[in-house]
């Protein structure tokens, strides 16, 4: 079984300093993962040593990824690799992030993906979804267990108010851990695991090397934009229930004159007349 890890490089808001004569936010050298992170490390780890699955830590980042890579080796990772292929410190978002790695978890030909459900500074929770559709695998989210039995990985997600599902993993699969799946345990400096690991590289993947032409930079969506709604606003305050058509009304039921206004041109001179229609009403 090959698993492959996906993991973020976060930094710590309180880490951030501003330069003193542009105001721009430095980004700082030091970056970490989440405990979620750590926890889906773990996890593969574990089917590691039970089940003799191969795990890849796989990075879509600069250099700053690196030490976090070197520490997934030294804990037992059989191998960690880094996509990328822009400046260092160029933005990249996450869906543009999540279609590099699905392309590098097709040339690793895995068959389970594990992730955090959330990364430590975004936190927005879309990575898990967009890598499972960009390589088409199925995706369970916020897991906070999975047993292997009669050849099968069982999967327990965690829902709203309390609420558990259990669900049979069909791979390929994409599965998003909570951080309480598993104890995060460290590896002594002497142990034969962080010995096997300092031997270790972090090997740096290029676009072509996973049949991209470049690294896709961000994610285009088109939007159908449409007028807003306008909500009826009361018109007395000492009765709630009485709107500005509702008080038109009584104004023509009791003898004001009542005509009707033809609304012609453009979507947007007949907006804007209708809104000073509106206006004219509510005075």
């Amino acid at each position: 079984m090959k698993i492959i890890v996906c993991i973020k490089p976060s930094i710590n808001s309180s880490d951030i300093s501003y330069d003193l004569r542009s105001g721009a936010p430095v980004r700082p050298a030091h970056t970490m993962l989440s405990e979620a992170e750590w926890a889906a490390l773990q996890t593969a780890l574990d089917k590691k040593n039970q089940y003799d699955a191969h795990v890849t830590v796989l990075s879509v980042a600069d250099e700053s990824a690196n030490p976090l890579l070197y520490q997934a080796l030294r804990a037992g990772a059989n191998r960690a690799v880094r996509l990328w292929h822009l400046e260092d410190g160029e933005p990249l978002d996450t869906y543009a992030a999540a279609t590099a790695a699905a392309a590098a978890t097709t040339t690793l030909a895995a068959d389970l993906v594990i992730c955090a459900t959330r990364s430590a500074d975004l936190g927005s929770g879309f990575f898990p979804a967009a890598i499972a559709a960009a390589a088409h695998f199925e995706l369970i989210s916020g897991v906070l267990s999975l047993s292997f039995k009669n050849g099968v990985f069982d999967a327990v997600q965690k829902l709203d108010g309390g609420w558990r599902a259990a669900h049979r993993v069909q791979f390929p699969a994409v599965i998003a851990v909570e951080p309480e799946i598993t104890r995060i345990r460290h590896n002594t400096v002497l142990g034969r695991t962080y010995r096997v690991g300092l031997a270790g590289e972090v090997e740096t993947w290029t676009p072509e090397m996973v049949g991209l032409a470049e690294m896709p930079r961000s994610l285009l969506r088109e939007m159908d934009l449409s007028l807003p709604r306008i909500r009826a606003r009361v018109a007395s305050p000492g009765n709630k229930r009485v709107s500005s058509m509702d008080l038109l009304r009584r104004k023509n039921k009791d003898g004001a004159e009542s005509k009707q206004t033809k609304l012609v041109g453009t979507p947007e001179s007949v907006a804007e007349e209708l809104l000073g229609l509106f206006g004219k009403w509510q005075a």
